[in-house]
């Protein structure tokens, strides 16, 4: 949101000093952090890790309980390498991998840095009635505002369900966008819909958030046990950051050989297969422990129903 507004209204000098003044805070607050309760009972400083987590938890939370995971983890990463041949050597850890890098995929091949890196290009193309930087920056503002939203519903509602709506959501966003470029390509008068692309962007940024914003990284951090966690992250970084490079370069290519209709309407395509991903392939992690994860991933029949929201 920052990078939004200070780009839009200052020098790219000014805003480069901005953006690395605005990380002075970040740094000196790592001062201030705590250990890893995890790390302090690894260390065998299992006192101050129970004073971190009554710090981070409260003094009623069952600490001794969740120090007794802690342990119970640390004993089995002593018993395991931890590399690659332990994430692939088990049926649970072959899913949880498959999902891990379908949920990175689908994450950015929906387009969504390419859509944020561009978007005051996408609205000068577009002939939008609405000032492009204004827009970003009111796209810019909507994200902020779901990623507070989707942390407060996230396991109100479970991974699935989010996952699924987002896929299906961004599909019509995609396609209502491309469709506005076909008409305006098509030599057809399109400033009465001169409100449409930012509406679609907004929409799109919106639905991205409640879903495959957020979920994937959460949903990482619970299929995988303790020790494949640390090779299984490293995959996924490498995965997203990777594909982050490629959308992003990319993106400028596909609209000069393909134009922006079709540009976007093979980006909705991928929504479209997130969403169909989401259903048949990802586990619902909400309210399970790792071992009923686990052995959700080992059977080979699941319900398809295990994604319905539970009452609130």
């Amino acid at each position: 949101m920052f990078s939004y507004v200070a780009g839009a209204y200052c020098s790219y000098v000014v805003f480069n000093i901005a953006c690395c003044a605005i990380l002075v805070p970040f740094v000196l607050s790592v001062f201030f952090m705590p250990e890893s309760p995890m790390w302090l009972v690894q260390k065998d400083r299992k006192d101050q890790a129970a004073k971190v987590l009554v710090t981070l938890r409260g003094a009623r939370y069952d600490i001794a309980g969740e120090i007794a995971v802690f342990q119970d983890d640390i004993d089995r990463m002593a018993n395991a390498s931890g590399g690659f041949k332990d994430l692939i050597g088990t049926r649970a850890g072959r899913r949880a991998a498959v999902t891990c890098v379908g949920l990175m995929f689908f994450q950015q091949l929906c387009g969504v840095d390419a859509v944020l890196f561009y978007t005051v290009n996408i609205f000068q193309a577009a002939n939008s009635t609405i000032d492009p930087f204004l827009a970003t920056i009111v796209i810019g503002l909507t994200e902020v505002v779901m990623t507070i939203f989707v942390a407060s519903v996230i396991d109100r509602f479970g991974r699935k369900p989010l996952l699924i709506i987002s896929g299906t959501l961004m599909t019509v966003c995609l396609s209502v966008l491309g469709y506005y470029f076909k008409l305006k390509d098509g030599g057809s008068d399109v400033s009465t819909f001169g409100w449409l692309p930012l509406t679609s962007l907004a929409l799109f940024n919106i639905v991205f958030s409640i879903g495959y914003g957020s979920v994937p990284f959460t949903v990482i951090s619970e299929i995988f046990p303790p020790e494949t966690k640390g090779v299984a992250s490293s995959m996924s970084i490498v995965v997203h950051w990777s594909l982050v490079f490629a959308v992003t370069k990319l993106f400028p290519t596909m609209e000069d050989r393909m134009g922006q209709a079709a540009t976007f309407w093979t980006f909705s395509c991928f929504t479209a297969a997130s969403a169909i991903f989401a259903y048949f392939i990802v586990p619902e992690t909400k309210g399970k422990t790792l071992q009923e994860i686990q052995n959700k991933l080992k059977r080979r029949q699941r319900s398809k129903m295990d994604y319905q929201v539970e009452p609130v």
